[in-house]
């Protein structure tokens, strides 16, 4: 019998237990927060980094050890792609991922940073152009 985080109790039989993986969330005193985010191509690297790592310093939840981190992980499709880290105890997660993606956001719109999101252009001829292609 497990009781969970959100006030539910979970019955496993031994069977489904023998060979699986089992994930304790509530075993170390101190547990990661991590926020991905998608930041223009336009914006400036570093002024980025320094304003995720802003975000970071916000989050009252944060414990000093170990330090957060603002890492590059990727250039996307239509983003520069970042992994905003911090560490906190394990019962404030839930507050401090919360206010984590809050403080991420308001950080970004603070300075001017765009957060993209997917787009596509379609682009339809007229009828014009339609008629001169058929023609050639």
């Amino acid at each position: 019998e497990i009781d969970t985080s959100d006030g539910r109790r979970v019955i496993i039989p031994n069977s489904s237990i023998f060979g699986a993986v089992i994930e304790n969330t509530t075993y170390h005193r101190h547990r990661r927060v991590d926020v991905s985010v998608g930041t223009a191509y336009a914006a400036d690297i570093d002024d980025t980094r320094a304003t995720l790592e802003r975000a970071c310093r916000v989050v009252s939840q944060a414990v000093a050890e170990p330090k957060p981190s603002v890492d590059l992980v990727g250039l996307g499709s239509s983003s520069v792609d970042w992994s905003v880290r911090i560490w906190v105890r394990q019962a404030d997660f839930g507050d401090a991922k919360q206010a984590l993606i809050r403080a991420v956001k308001l950080e970004l719109d603070r300075s001017g940073i765009e957060i993209p999101f997917p787009q596509l252009d379609i682009r339809m001829p007229t009828a014009n152009q339609t008629t001169a292609k058929l023609a050639a």
